[in-house]
């Protein structure tokens, strides 16, 4: 997740859980409207929370310079996840123990999301969320928004394009062992045998390595012609693609939202595509690049799961969920990688 996408991305989160139903929640006496905000400041994953916290930062300043919500401005208060799951329960008990908080926005993690699911429920305020698990939101908790492509579609559209726009047949697909990468690789993987074209080359790793060699080699004996990857941490993928051009794979690489992290992309090459966005590429001028994003949109209007399932009696929140889903949002200013 780059700045520029985190601002857009937080910029939409931010009129989400600004909508009248929550704001008459807030005391009426508050100065401000308070939004918490799960975010890894420490560990792994604090480069990529330090973007988060930046594109939050700018969608709310926007909204305030143009005179806030309801003639209140927005402010955001941040606890540090410390990308961790304990660390996320913790920092959302902190935030949950606040009353005059009337919304949060929480990780991008599927498993962070899964930890603190039930403490959402019991304090029952909205909760925006990234993980791309398609469970997230059929669990009947009614608090949790997603704004970021699941899985459910992506595996399928990645497969597609490589197969039906790439012409490529023999895949190899690397993933983390954690429950995206697991969750995502097998997505992938099936809809390629759906497609007639079983990978060649499953191949998990653990997250925080620092050597990939193994994993790159074996995508190179495996005899691939396209690579295709869910990666957890933007570190590692960095690491990994270093090394792919280092040790000569320079085969097409269709790869999960992470790809899309700046510093991997400029080593990995210009046969790279990721599934962040996909509205920018469908307006590209490269004909391939342009093909991948149309694909992707176009499928994400017919994917079952990215509107959530509603209880039998749904909330405000489960209502405004079903009526307004998340969409791809395009990021015209920046594009990371030009494919």
């Amino acid at each position: 997740m780059d700045e520029a996408y985190a601002t857009r991305l937080y910029g939409r989160v931010v009129v989400g859980i600004t909508a009248p139903y929550v704001i008459s929640s807030a005391r009426a006496q508050a100065a401000t409207i308070k939004i918490g905000m799960c975010v890894p400041v420490t560990g792994p994953a604090a480069e990529q929370g330090l973007w988060a916290q930046n594109g939050a930062k700018l969608a709310l300043a926007a909204v305030n310079k143009a005179g806030g919500v309801l003639g209140k401005q927005i402010e955001l208060v941040i606890e540090d996840d410390q990308t961790t799951n304990p660390g996320i329960v913790l920092a959302f008990s902190k935030l949950a123990a606040q009353p005059d908080i009337v919304a949060f926005l929480g990780s991008i993690r599927s498993t962070q999301v899964m930890a603190m699911a039930p403490d959402v429920l019991k304090l029952g305020k909205p909760v925006m969320i990234g993980g791309t698990n398609p469970d997230l939101t059929h669990m009947g908790n009614p608090w949790l928004f997603r704004f970021r492509p699941n899985d459910s579609y992506s595996g399928r559209v990645i497969a597609d394009y490589g197969v039906n726009t790439l012409g490529k047949k023999k895949w190899a697909i690397v993933h983390s062992t954690d429950a995206f990468g697991t969750a995502g690789g097998k997505a992938l993987s099936d809809a390629l045998g759906k497609l007639g074209a079983p990978p060649v080359l499953d191949q998990g790793y653990a997250n925080q390595s620092q050597d990939f060699t193994p994993v790159v080699l074996a995508v190179k004996q495996s005899g691939a012609d396209v690579l295709g990857s869910y990666f957890t941490f933007e570190n590692d993928l960095g690491i990994f693609a270093r090394q792919l051009r280092q040790l000569g794979v320079n085969i097409p690489w269709v790869g999960s939202p992470s790809v899309v992290a700046v510093s991997s992309t400029k080593l990995a090459g210009p046969a790279l595509f990721g599934t962040y966005g996909v509205a920018d590429y469908a307006e590209d001028s490269n004909p391939a690049s342009k093909a991948f994003g149309t694909a992707y949109r176009e499928a994400y209007k017919t994917a079952p799961d990215n509107q959530s399932a509603c209880p039998t009696t749904p909330s405000p929140s489960c209502r405004l969920r079903s009526t307004r889903p998340a969409r791809p949002i395009p990021r015209k200013s920046v594009r990371p990688f030009s494919p």
